[in-house]
């Protein structure tokens, strides 16, 4: 039963991030409440992650997820560096 209300809140997460993106570039008019939206989205989707640590656990087990690790880190480290340089740029 808790799974599957983590499983909706997974969901709702996502629906939140996706509405606050229609609002940000459909209405920029009510840009604010996009913040928001996004912010709960964001919460919400890392309590469903956060609640799926078992299996998170299991997968990193395996011997494939030093590779899959590998990858992962680096694409965060090259989506840091863009947000870094778009962050300067804006300035």
């Amino acid at each position: 039963m808790l799974n599957r209300i983590f499983s909706i809140i997974g969901w709702l997460g996502m629906a939140l991030i996706a509405a606050a993106v229609a609002i940000r570039f459909g209405l920029p008019a009510k840009d604010q409440y996009a913040y928001y939206l996004a912010w709960a989205g964001l919460v919400a989707t890392l309590v469903y992650t956060l609640s799926q640590w078992r299996e998170i656990a299991k997968m990193f087990s395996r011997r494939q997820a030093r590779y899959g690790t590998l990858t992962g880190v680096s694409v965060l480290i090259v989506l840091g560096i863009l947000v870094a340089i778009n962050y300067i740029g804006k300035r």
